[in-house]
């Protein structure tokens, strides 16, 4: 009964491989939410979520690694600001 107790999904889990890099720079979390912050700079982490079909975590996960990269910052505050892609 050991796999009943993951609290991952095994949608999460072939996920988790879909997310290895792609190209060496970006996963492919982290390029849907590239994407939609380009289409829209005031996209919110709940917008990415519903328009990207994937988890809140994912959305949150490849932001702060977007911006570790110094791919995207966030300017202005958390509620009000607007995403900038720098690179």
């Amino acid at each position: 009964h050991d796999f009943l107790v993951s609290s991952k999904s095994e949608n999460e889990h072939r996920n988790e491989h879909e997310n290895d890099t792609v190209n060496g720079k970006l996963t492919a979390s982290e390029r849907l939410v590239l994407d939609a912050i380009q289409k829209d700079t005031t996209v919110t982490i709940q917008k990415m979520t519903t328009l990207l079909g994937i988890s809140r975590s994912t959305v949150v996960r490849a932001i702060k690694s977007l911006q570790e990269k110094h791919i995207i910052e966030r300017v202005g505050s958390s509620k009000k600001g607007t995403w900038k892609v720098v690179k």
